[in-house]
C-alpha cells in the first residue's frame, strides 16, 4: 500500500520529539478506549529515550502536507534485532498505510544495517 501524497516519511528531528509524545498520547487514548482503559498503563516514551533512537538514526516520523509529524516509530537494537519500541499515528491521520509505510523504513534501515531480524511486541486486541 502506497501512502497518499501529502505524507512523507523521514528521520525525525529533534525539537520535534515532544510532539511524538502527544501522538502517542493520543494514540494510546485509541488503544485505552478498544481495551477499556482510560490511559496508557506505562505512559509515553521519555524525552531521552526517543532523543537516543533519534541520535542512532532509528526514530522516523510520518510528515504530513506541511511537515509536520502525525506518526512515529522508535526502534533500537536488541540482541542484534532492530526492536521496535513504539509505533504510533495520530487518530485523526490512522487508517491511511502510515503506521505500515513507518514499518516499511524501519525494515529498510534493518537490512541496511545487517540487523538478522527486525521484532516488536503488540497486543492482538489494538484496532
Amino acid at each position: 500500500m502506497i501512502w497518499p501524497p501529502e505524507y512523507r516519511i523521514r528521520p525525525a528531528r529533534e525539537t520535534e520529539l515532544p510532539a511524538l509524545q502527544t501522538i502517542e498520547e493520543s494514540a494510546g487514548e485509541v488503544w485505552g478506549a478498544a481495551l477499556g482503559r482510560s490511559a496508557i498503563p506505562f505512559g509515553v516514551m521519555p524525552l531521552a529515550a526517543l532523543d537516543l533512537c533519534r541520535v542512532e538514526g532509528t526514530l522516523w516520523v510520518a510528515a504530513d502536507g506541511d511537515d509536520r509529524p502525525v506518526g512515529f516509530l522508535a526502534a533500537g537494537d536488541l540482541d542484534g534485532a532492530l526492536f521496535i519500541h513504539e509505533l504510533n499515528v495520530a487518530p485523526q491521520h490512522q487508517r491511511r498505510g502510515l503506521g505500515a509505510a513507518l514499518l516499511r523504513a524501519a525494515i529498510d534501515h534493518a537490512r541496511w544495517r545487517f540487523h538478522p531480524a527486525v521484532a516488536l511486541t503488540t497486543d492482538r486486541h489494538i484496532p
